[in-house]
């Protein structure tokens, strides 16, 4: 077990570090390769904003965040870059709308939406700051409320009092007239992202702003292009995902000036941070699998063994009822044996023989011992009630004649009566029948046993007449 997670511990490390060192190669879907195959350059509209975000200081080369994260991203991409720059917000949108350029390129988030727009993840998120000339109340925005706060316009600033309801907003055209606003008590503070105004800070003076209170918002620019591009769209992000720690580092190191946003100053000590932190929790995580697959284990063998008991609970007791079931078949056995042995000293003493009838049958059925009764021969002689009571004492035949018939209340019958045998002897018969159904619920049948009583009958000394007797 141990070996088992040490060997996971290191396949989990080799792989952050593969991740960390941004290893693997970037991929595109169909879609976005055929549109990469369909182009050569990006065409990329932008708006002037403050240096350091984005700005033109002679020529027609753009400096700033913006553009060498723009740069960048289309060396990853295979792409030319070509920036295209616009005097306003809105004719940005409309060269968009027409086709005139491929991308936004600094969109601020969360200010304003366009429907029609839909943007990558922010590349840049730069934390939001008030100046004033004095101490600014520490609730931020929401202890301004009812005072005049200044902010560039087109920064997307300007929505600022649609999100906090009894805050005055107004725009200013640049940075140096909101500090001046403020600096000449026509405004409580400035609204800004603080690397552009630090930057401004830093080259110009403004001795009376005393007040800066950075707030838990931040000023994230994203690219954006048409909802409907998707593939193009899947590019830009993939392309930005891949930068690597060492690109981040490389632009932010042309701006020695500008505050950089937490993820954007790890070093190699981070990264080794982020990689413990990260075997930390995937040995937190081995030993939590570890531990809930030992206690289903416990827990399935504790079922198993309980199972096991009332298994073997059963298995006594169906052995148990076993002993029984065979003691009770023994005393049966025996029972049916003394029953058998009677029967069989019965039948040796006065053998029987058996007969049935069925109501508008011409024939009965005998067994091999009623043809030897009546002196018969099984293959010559047919059994139907006209042969038998030809064979009866005329004497008798009345009484003998009941049995073929259908009785009334009394369903059993007890006759004695004279057989005259082929040979001329005479044989007394003493039969007893029952009419019933069978078992299956069928139609009647008389069912009879006949024995030989003239032994009987001769050792008495005198020969009884016939009687019948109907019960």
């Amino acid at each position: 077990m141990l070996n088992k997670l040490i060997r996971t511990l290191l396949l989990l490390c080799l792989l952050a570090a593969w991740g960390l060192a941004g290893g693997q190669p970037v991929r595109f879907n169909m879609p976005e390769r055929a549109w990469l195959d369909q182009h050569q350059s990006l065409r990329v509209g932008v708006v002037e904003l403050t240096p350091p975000l984005l700005f033109y200081a002679g020529g027609n080369n753009p400096q700033g965040l913006v553009a060498d994260y723009l740069r960048a991203l289309v060396l990853h991409l295979g792409l030319q870059l070509e920036i295209v720059r616009y005097p306003n917000k809105q004719e940005l949108l409309t060269a968009l709308r027409e086709g005139e350029v491929d991308v936004l390129g600094a969109c601020p988030i969360g200010f304003e939406r366009q429907d029609d727009l839909a943007f990558t993840r922010p590349y840049l998120s730069l934390p939001l700051a008030l100046y004033g000339k004095s101490e600014l109340p520490a609730a931020g925005l929401r202890g301004l409320t009812g005072r005049l706060l200044a902010v560039t316009d087109d920064s997307g600033l300007e929505q600022m009092g649609s999100f906090l309801p009894g805050l005055r907003v107004v725009a200013v055209p640049s940075q140096e007239q909101g500090l001046e606003k403020v600096a000449r008590g026509e405004v409580v503070a400035y609204l800004g992202d603080a690397a552009s105004v630090d930057y401004l800070l830093k080259r110009q003076s403004y001795d009376d702003l005393e007040g800066r209170l950075q707030l838990e918002l931040a000023y994230d620019l994203s690219l954006a292009s048409l909802s409907d591009n998707t593939a193009l769209l899947g590019l830009l992000q993939k392309g930005l995902d891949r930068f690597t720690i060492d690109e981040l580092q490389e632009i932010w190191h042309r701006w020695p000036g500008v505050d950089r946003p937490q993820r954007y100053t790890a070093e190699v000590e981070l990264g080794w941070l982020w990689i413990l932190l990260f075997l930390a929790w995937s040995g937190a995580l081995v030993w939590g699998v570890n531990r809930y697959v030992v206690r289903k284990e416990q827990r399935y063998n504790h079922k198993l063994k309980r199972s096991i008991r009332r298994l073997q609970r059963r298995e006594k007791a169906l052995k148990e009822k076993l002993l029984s079931i065979n003691k009770t078949a023994r005393e049966y056995q025996g029972k049916s044996r003394d029953q058998r042995q009677r029967l069989d000293l019965i039948d040796h003493v006065l053998p029987s023989a058996a007969w049935v009838w069925t109501p508008g049958s011409a024939h009965c059925q005998w067994d091999e011992h009623m043809y030897e009764l009546f002196g018969q021969d099984p293959d010559k002689f047919d059994p139907s009630p006209d042969a038998i009571l030809q064979q009866v004492h005329e004497d008798d035949r009345q009484g003998v004649e009941t049995l073929f018939q259908k009785p009334g209340e009394a369903r059993e019958s007890r006759l004695s009566f004279r057989l005259l045998l082929p040979d001329g002897k005479v044989r007394w018969l003493l039969d007893f029948s029952e009419f019933t159904a069978d078992t299956a619920g069928g139609e009647e049948h008389r069912i009879g046993l006949c024995w030989d009583i003239t032994d009987f009958v001769l050792d008495d000394g005198q020969e009884p007449e016939a009687q019948s007797v109907e019960s």
